[in-house]
């Protein structure tokens, strides 16, 4: 997959949370969902440790 010209800052990207936790898994960390940190566009907070 090649990567586009320019980049699209208005187009969504995100990931679930399911895909965040199996992502640190994968790599033997551990998540905590932090969650709601009123960030304008709703994102959500995660702490990353080993």
């Amino acid at each position: 997959m090649k990567n586009p010209e320019v980049s699209d800052s208005l187009g969504y990207f995100g990931y679930t949370l399911e895909e965040v936790q199996q992502m640190a898994n994968n790599q033997g960390w551990h998540l905590e969902y932090i969650g709601e940190w009123n960030h304008p566009r709703n994102q959500k907070m995660v702490k990353f440790y080993l």
